[in-house]
């Protein structure tokens, strides 16, 4: 019983010095407090053992429950006794049932352990389990076996679709379960992860999802719940019962080519978005790998299923014909609108050293500030610029590396710069003389290490593009300038410390074959 009347009386317990009274197995029974203690509609914590519960009582009934309001682990002692027997946390006004510990209202997701009660004369016992003492929250179940309802196959063919993995949707598929509906259950949601505790996002400014879930995946897979992941509902045919999707695909535009739109476009492909890269240049990239390579590199591209509108101006943007406030496309300079759900904007940088001008530094045309080898500011005394703001002289060990003022903005370089400085404030005299490296993510791995700012003269390729595996050297004369490598590590790196000796292989060596891995440094 989980309450008894005053009136009611049982058996004589002989009494111990512990307060532990009756043990058996993992249950024990405790003498926790007299009746008069409770005030009528009120509540209090008593200890049991270790632990501490709570005793409430309504008129002629006492109840025994965890503590703690299961939501946010609100003092249920301070919350509101209501006459028809429930408890209301003081916090957020979750509601439970005394009785049965079940939830009355949210946001409670999980329902209050209870514990038996017997009354001796004034005496108030309580017997627990020590495990569901300690956790102090149990899962809703309809039953009182403590078994969750699934899903009864003899009535599978019953099916509720939840469209929304909001609160009200978390809601709606614990509830079913918890009121014994025994269909199946699917959540289709935008969110590609299962509900969170939205709260949190303002109030705690809390950004792990994992921290925020309401329910994990185990929780969704032991009441059978189905989520359908990152997908928006077109439309609702209530006479056919069927609900369409957009399949979880996006129609997305990229403006630019470069590296960053690229790299973007390879990441979006594989979550199965249509991607559509929109550049200004005929080919990609090929201002910085020349035509061939820019060629081999959107052809890798569109095996994937990414398409190219490449040599083509931009007029505007489209808004979407259903919401105005929402990008639909882009319009060409040609008339032609290219129709997106997203559009991602890929066209670089600006050096973000408006607040150096207004204090009175001198900017090169890019807003960069020009310094010298060691990467001094010219003009101020002991003021470096380092990473993608500086202009400086190139001295990367290259044949073409003779001092013409460069800006790079690679994240090697970025840290690099930042380490030469660190030496120089320190009082060495140290020129930046490192050899530029970066790589990039577009499915198969790229390097490159070098520069060829100051122009190149051919490419050498050595490999299979068709394979896509090989090393391009580009070469001025008869000197190397820089090294891009497709599948090829440590090519790539072993370079930049070959560069660094000055033990490049010349043009002619390369054509005919020489391994760059196999020279010593």
């Amino acid at each position: 019983l989980r309450h008894l009347p005053i009136t009611s009386r049982s058996r004589q317990v002989t009494h111990h010095r512990s307060r532990i009274v009756r043990n058996m197995s993992s249950t024990k029974e405790f003498k926790v407090a007299k009746f008069e203690d409770l005030p009528n509609y009120g509540s209090k914590e008593v200890d049991v053992g270790k632990q501490k519960a709570l005793l409430t009582r309504v008129d002629g009934k006492v109840y025994a429950t965890a503590p703690k309001c299961t939501h946010y682990g609100a003092p249920l002692i301070k919350g509101v006794v209501t006459p028809d027997g429930k408890i209301v946390c003081p916090w957020h006004a979750a509601c439970f049932k005394l009785e049965t510990g079940d939830i009355e209202d949210a946001p409670a997701l999980d329902a209050l352990p209870v514990y038996p009660v017997r009354l001796d004369g004034e005496d108030i016992y309580i017997t627990v389990d020590e495990t569901t003492l300690e956790s102090g929250k149990r899962r809703p179940c309809p039953r009182g076996d403590g078994q969750t309802m699934k899903v009864d196959e003899g009535k599978a063919k019953e099916h509720t679709v939840i469209v929304g993995g909001g609160s009200a949707g978390m809601g709606a598929a614990q509830g079913l379960r918890e009121f014994g509906y025994p269909g199946k259950i699917t959540v289709i949601s935008k969110e590609n992860s299962f509900p969170i505790d939205r709260t949190k996002l303002s109030k705690e400014l809390s950004t792990d999802v994992a921290k925020l879930h309401l329910r994990d995946a185990k929780f969704f897979d032991e009441l059978q719940v189905e989520f359908k992941h990152g997908l928006s509902v077109k439309s609702v045919d209530t006479s056919s019962k069927k609900i369409t999707s957009d399949g979880g695909k996006k129609r997305i535009a990229i403006i630019g080519s470069s590296f960053i739109g690229m790299e973007v476009a390879t990441c979006l492909a594989k979550e199965g978005h249509n991607i559509i890269i929109i550049g200004k240049d005929q080919i990609p990239l090929a201002n910085i790998v020349g035509d061939k390579v820019g060629h081999f590199l959107q052809k890798a591209q569109e095996k994937k299923g990414i398409e190219f509108k490449m040599g083509v101006d931009i007029e505007s943007g489209v808004p979407d014909a259903q919401d105005n406030s929402k990008i639909g496309g882009i319009k060409l300079k040609s008339g032609e609108v290219i129709v997106a759900d997203f559009v991602i904007l890929g066209v670089g940088v600006h050096p973000d050293t408006d607040f150096l001008k207004e204090s009175g530094f001198k900017l090169e045309k890019d807003g960069s500030v020009a310094v010298d080898k060691y990467l001094r500011v010219q003009g101020k005394e002991n003021v470096y610029a380092v990473g993608d703001i500086a202009t400086f002289p190139y001295h990367g060990a290259a044949a073409n590396a003779n001092g013409q003022n460069i800006r790079i903005e690679h994240w090697d370089v970025a840290m690099n710069h930042g380490r030469v400085a660190a030496q120089n404030i320190s009082g060495h005299q140290v020129v930046f003389d490192k050899v530029p490296y970066f790589w990039s993510a577009q499915g198969s791995p790229i390097r490159y290490c070098g520069n060829t700012a100051g122009g190149y003269d051919d490419i050498v390729v050595q490999g299979s593009m068709e394979e896509e595996k090989f090393v391009a050297f580009y070469t001025q004369g008869q000197h190397p300038v820089a090294v891009l490598t497709v599948n090829s590590d440590p090519v790539a790196a072993k370079c930049t410390q070959l560069f660094h000796s000055g033990k490049m292989p010349s043009k002619d060596e390369l054509v005919s074959g020489r391994d760059v891995l196999k020279i010593d440094l």
